[in-house]
């Protein structure tokens, strides 16, 4: 999925946010603990995660610590604070003393906590779905479902209810 994002151009505006997070936490005081709470519900609204149970099993599920969804948040916070509380100033391109794996996993925070990688996987099912399918030449298609083993299934066409279309159908369903 990031190859993807990296060929679209995504990632490097997820990077440039992650980047901007870690700088304005480093360079400025901390968020307003209220402020904090009050982001850290609203995620969690919006993504129906009512105990700390939930909240836990979805950053487990999408291979996040707490501290790192709390950094995030944070993150986003100091940085998009409005200029009359600190000015915005263009953060470096990585913040001086930050490792690159660090941030790597706050752009992945980042990614993952604003829903870029969700849109991300819709955006490449929609592009897959909307792709024109090679079409194989009748012989081969009908030479396999002569093999043994095949069965013929009629299949209606979603188009017309009058043409039906031959496809060869396993012994056994997967399912």
């Amino acid at each position: 999925m990031l190859a993807l994002a990296e060929r679209w151009g995504e990632v490097a505006r997820i990077r440039d946010q992650a980047s901007e997070g870690l700088a304005a936490r480093r360079a400025g005081p901390p968020a307003d603990r209220a402020a904090l709470r009050a982001a850290a519900s609203a995620f969690r609204r919006e993504r129906h995660l009512l105990s700390g149970d939930d909240l836990r099993a979805w950053l487990a599920a999408h291979e996040l610590t707490m501290e790192q969804w709390r950094g995030q948040l944070e993150g986003a916070l100091l940085r998009d604070r409005p200029p009359a509380t600190a000015p915005r100033r263009a953060a470096p391109p990585a913040p001086a003393g930050v490792a690159p794996a660090e941030l790597e996993a706050a752009a992945f925070a980042e990614a993952v906590c604003t829903g870029a990688l969700e849109a991300w996987a819709r955006e490449a099912a929609a592009r897959v779905a909307l792709a024109p399918w090679p079409q194989r030449p009748r012989r081969r298609r009908m030479a396999r479902a002569r093999r043994p083993g095949a069965r013929i299934a009629v299949v209606a066409s979603p188009t017309s209810t009058r043409s039906t279309r031959w496809t060869a159908a396993p012994r056994a369903w997967p399912w």
